[in-house]
């Protein structure tokens, strides 16, 4: 799945960082492979002419459950709306409890 995120780090849910771009690797619904890209063209060459689905998550929620989330809800358009998107992006920011 391509992942944007605002968090330091990728994965702190309290600090803020500079927007990284990632491809991970979800199945069922644990990061099992990640790499960095290079930026934002990466992305838009990785979506150009494809119909995009963005999922937006991040509020005092832990990297791994946000994972878990759209693992599922990728799966879910892949079975149930696979006509609609072509690729499904995942974005999550660092929404903290403090």
């Amino acid at each position: 799945m391509l992942f944007i995120s605002s968090r330091k780090d990728l994965s702190n849910e309290d600090a803020i960082g500079p927007d990284e771009f990632w491809d991970l690797k979800i199945p069922r619904g644990m990061v099992t492979g990640r790499r960095r890209l290079s930026g934002l063209s990466d992305i838009q060459k990785a979506v150009a002419g494809k119909r995009v689905l963005i999922l937006v998550h991040g509020y005092n929620n832990e990297f791994e459950d946000i994972t878990r989330a759209y693992n599922l809800i990728e799966g879910k358009i892949s079975r149930f709306m696979k006509n609609k998107y072509d690729v499904v992006i995942g974005y999550s920011w660092p929404g903290g409890d403090s």
